[in-house]
This record gives structure tokens, sequence and C-alpha cells, in this order.
């Protein structure tokens, strides 16, 4: 479980390069910034990289480095397969090529787990993808440079060849910020329009009952999310066929020759280029202009390397999906409720941020019988996300339940935990955590507050009070002292627990706050079930509400009626 749950995280490190590598305009500073990722992904004894020019070999990089490189070219210069494992078993060799054109060879030997070499294969092919389209980007940027300095009748070519490698590269940051390709597309139609004079850029999805213009930049309302046969569409068929970019520059004739041609109209010149995944096309990138003769050499190169780049990234939102999947599975099962305690009732939600990609978030609660009165309340944050938030999470929550088992008081509980969460990590991990025993019977409330956010309780006649007593958070120091508060919870009150996520929430040009907190717990007319929604959907009132951390909320009251059986928690969800 562990080894698949970390996936998530190393895949993270190269979309994390992919957005670095976008603009660099140095070879060499490629090849370093993808030694560093290697470096800590799999911590290799070496890796040697031959850069390949033409076919020739310009220049070869070694980590550590050799006296002599040139063992390290003869063994590399003419390796001309995708990939092989080495000999050892323990590492790989790869080949970098992009669009077509084979750049240099990679070799990654004696990896630290050499039983994971199918993980670090699956990375290091993603990684050469994007190896291949930053060295591209970095050699085209190169020439660039050179360009500027040449007569000044080659200016205009420089500056068109600038243009177009400044529009990918925005293009290309545009789709290294983010994994969802429904969002990469709506803005790679409109940049790739201004950077190739196109009039219309469109997407069109291949399926089995034909062509759909999933995306589109100029076209009519009412042409994007229709299907057309394979007839209608020609141009779309040459290309994937050929796979290769398919120009007519004199387009009337085309659509004469197919005269049910659709979207034909007023079409001087035509572009298409193949998307491919897995080695099948998955659909075209259309261009389109009323002129003739738009789509010169330049344009063409432009389009071949922007369809690589979206193949790359199809395939890395769907790498991530699926990793996804498994981080919404953990996240479910440290949020796991009882569905009934007795003497009691309770709500609880929690609620991922609006910002950055789904991870595995810091915040939980929890909720147990201690013995046949007594309940432990609990709700805290972990800071950070992703695997080691979770871990942490797992260690605070098992910890706690298994100290209230031996005393009674929440502090010492807290006070052994903080031990436990201090030798387990480093000086930079800590966690906020709000512990409470409830007397089922009595309504006396015993807590422990480290550093966590002051929990309230609402009374029946809607007054709110504090739960004064704090202590502070743990696992940043190796000794801490926790205090004891109490309480009384009576009948009809509730207790309502919250992470600094509701407060820090944005409502317009402010924070949601603790007033206007306090304010939504003392006007609402929610149950103690319906407690947290009714929280939730206050921040989603506010004007530009805006999440920029996980929310988790935990509410209890004593049990108005029967064994205390509720409704199931809120399940999580997105804003």
């Amino acid at each position: 479980m562990d080894n698949a749950i970390s996936r998530p995280a190393e895949y993270a490190m190269v979309l994390d390069l992919m957005s670095r590598m976008a603009a660099l305009d140095s070879e060499d500073k490629a090849i370093e910034r993808i030694f560093e990722l290697f470096i800590d992904l799999c911590a290799p004894e070496k890796l040697a990289y031959v850069s390949l020019v033409d076919g020739a070999v310009a220049r070869a990089y070694c980590r550590p480095l050799v006296p002599d490189p040139e063992g390290v070219v003869e063994r590399l210069r003419d390796f001309t397969t995708p990939w092989v494992e080495s000999d050892s078993g323990a590492g790989f060799i790869l080949s970098v090529q992009h669009a077509g054109e084979r750049l240099g060879v990679l070799e990654i030997e004696g990896i630290a787990l050499p039983e994971q070499r199918s993980h670090y294969l699956n990375l290091a092919l993603t990684t050469v993808d994007v190896m291949g389209l930053a060295i591209s980007n970095a050699r085209l940027h190169e020439r660039l440079v050179r360009a500027r300095a040449d007569a000044q009748g080659e200016r205009d070519l420089a500056r068109g060849l600038l243009g177009l490698s400044d529009a990918l590269n925005t293009i290309n940051a545009t789709i290294n910020s983010t994994l969802d390709f429904g969002d990469i597309m709506r803005h790679v139609v409109v940049e790739a329009a201004e950077a190739t004079g196109a009039d219309r850029v469109g997407m069109l999805r291949r399926g089995e009952d034909g062509w759909k213009l999933v995306y589109g930049h100029g076209y009519p309302a009412d042409a994007v999310g229709k299907v057309y046969s394979s007839a209608q569409l020609p141009y779309a068929v040459r290309a994937a066929v050929q796979r290769e970019v398919v120009v007519d520059n004199e387009a009337a004739r085309v659509f004469v020759a197919h005269p049910d041609a659709a979207l034909a109209d007023d079409t001087g010149s035509i572009m298409t280029v193949a998307l491919t995944l897995k080695g099948e096309v998955f659909g075209v990138l259309a261009f389109r202009a009323r002129s003739s003769g738009v789509f010169n050499a330049r344009r063409v190169d432009f389009a071949r390397k922007l369809s690589s780049s979206l193949s790359l990234a199809l395939h890395n939102a769907r790498l991530f999906e699926s990793q996804r999947t498994i981080a919404d599975t953990l996240q479910q099962a440290l949020l796991v409720m009882p569905r009934r305690i007795r003497g009691i009732e309770f709500g609880s939600l929690y609620q991922a941020s609006t910002l950055g990609e789904a991870v595995v978030g810091g915040d939980f609660y929890d909720l147990f019988e201690i013995d046949n009165r007594s309940v432990g309340v609990v709700i805290g944050d972990i800071a950070g996300k992703g695997l080691k938030a979770a871990t942490l999470t797992s260690l605070v929550k098992d910890s706690i339940r298994a100290y209230t088992h031996i005393d009674s008081s929440p502090a010492w509980t807290i006070e052994q935990t903080n031990s436990l969460l201090f030798d387990s990590t480093s000086d930079s991990d800590f966690a906020t955590v709000f512990l409470g025993i409830l007397d089922t019977e009595s309504g006396e409330l015993t807590y422990c507050s480290a550093g966590h956010p002051t929990a309230l309780i609402r009374a029946t006649d809607g007054a709110v009070r504090g739960l004064a007593v704090g202590s502070t958070v743990i696992g940043a120091f190796e000794e801490v002292e926790a205090r004891d508060g109490t309480e009384r919870l009576a009948p009809g009150e509730i207790l309502v627990l919250y992470t600094d996520g509701i407060t820090e929430a944005r409502c317009k040009d402010d924070f949601f706050g603790e007033e206007r907190l306090v304010e939504t717990v003392s006007h609402t007319a929610a149950t103690t079930a319906e407690m947290p929604e009714a929280l939730v959907e206050a921040i989603k009132n506010c004007p530009d509400a805006m999440l920029p951390d996980d929310v988790a909320i935990l509410c209890v009251s004593m049990a108005s009626h029967g064994d205390g059986a509720v409704p199931a928690p809120s399940e999580p969800s997105l804003f």
C-alpha cells in the first residue's frame, strides 16, 4: 500500500519539473534539472547523457564526473531503441527523442530500490518525453539567439521563430500548470490560433460514431460538440492515417473534391496534425485560415511540437487521475466514522481546498467509545499534505485511541502523543489537536486543545461560548506541558470543532474569520448532523468565496432520543 500511495508524490515531482523546464533556454540547464530529479527519485549510483545533433555526438554529461568520458560515449552513441534494462538489472538506457528527432541517450545505473525498477521505468519514460521537449525548445532558443546575430536580411525569420518559440513556451507553461485536459485545451486553441495566424483552431476527438469537435476557437457556437463523419472531415482522416502534419495552403481544392465536407466555409488554408496516446490516434488538431499560403514551414514545425506536447499532457492527465483515485481512497479511509455511538448525536464533513489538485490532506477527525459511558472526540490538523501527512494522521489518531484507554486525562494523552510524534518525525513536522472525553451520562467534557482553533459550544438560546483552556502544538518540541479543561455539554447544546481552513476561507477581500463563524453557529437552525454542511454553505454564500486550505468539521451533542443513532456522516467533497 505504501509503495502505491507514494507514487502521486513522485509524479508530482515530475509535474513540477515540467513547469520549471518549460522555458529553459539551455540544454545544459535541462540536463542538470533531469539529473537532480533522478537523484531525488531513486538515488542512482551514476547518471550519464550523450547529446546528439544530426546523429553526431555533441557533448557528454556524467555524474559523478569521470576523467575520460570516451567510454561512456562509445557505449551510448549508437543506442537507437526506445529503452533497455541494464545488464545489472538496476538501471536503464533510454533514447531521448522529440517530434521524431533523436536528441540523445540517457543512462541511469544503480537505482536505490531495484525491486521497484518497473515503477522507476514508468517515471523515466514519462520524464524523457519532458526532457525531449525541453531540449528541443532549448536548441530552438539557441538557434534563435544565433539568428539574431545574423545579417539584417534574416531578422524577419528570427522574429518569426522567436514568436513561435515564445508562443510554444507559453502553451507549454499552460499545459504543465494543470492536469485538467479540458482546461488545457480551452487555453491552447486560443493561443495556438494567435501564434499561427489561424482564424479557427479546434480539437476533433475520434470515436466509434465519427469525429467530435470537442474544443474550438473561432467556430460557430453550434459547431462545438457536434459529431461529424469521416466523409465530412477528409483532412482529419488524412492526418490520422499519415500521423504527420498535413498542410494545404490552397484548401479550396480539397473541398471541391469532397462536396460533403463540413466546416469548410471561407477556408483558404488548412493544417491538421494527429494527436496520439500510447501509439494510437485519439484525435486531430485542426488549424484553418481564410487566406491562402498561411501555414509555412515554421508554423508546421510549431504544430508538430504542439501535438507532441498535447499527447504528453493527456498521458499525464490520465496517469495522475489514476494516482488521485488512490489518494482519494486513502483520504476516505482516514476519515471513516462510526454510524452511531450510544448517548450522542454527531455530524461531520471534510471539505477539500478549491486550490490545486486533489491530494491527501492533513485535516482529520475521529469519534470512538472508550468505555460504556465515555466517548473520545478528536479533531486535528497535520502540517502539510500528501503521503507524509497521511502517515502522520494515522500515527496521531492511533496513538490517541491507545493512550485514552490507559489514562482518563486528555492532557496526559496529548503529552504522550507529542513525544511519539516528536521522536518519529523531523523538526518541521507538527500538528494541532483537540481531544475531548465526553461523559455521555452527565455531559461532562474534559478536553485538551493543543494549539488548535477554539472549540465552540452553542447553547439552546443561540449563545456561543468558547473552550478557553489551551496548550501548545504537538510534535514541534520534545516535551510539552498540556492542560486539561472541563465544560458541561447540556442537552440541546452543540459542540462545534473545526480546523483553521474555515476561518482562513476567503470572502471577497477578507477572511471568513472567527466573528463570521461564531455568528453563523449562533444563528443557524441546523441540527447537530446538519451543522457542518451549514457552516460550509455559509462560506459558499460569501462573495468570491474561496477555500485556500482543506476544512474538517465535527459537531457533537448529547443524544435526545434512543441510542444516539444519526445519519451517516457527510462524504468528503470538492468545493
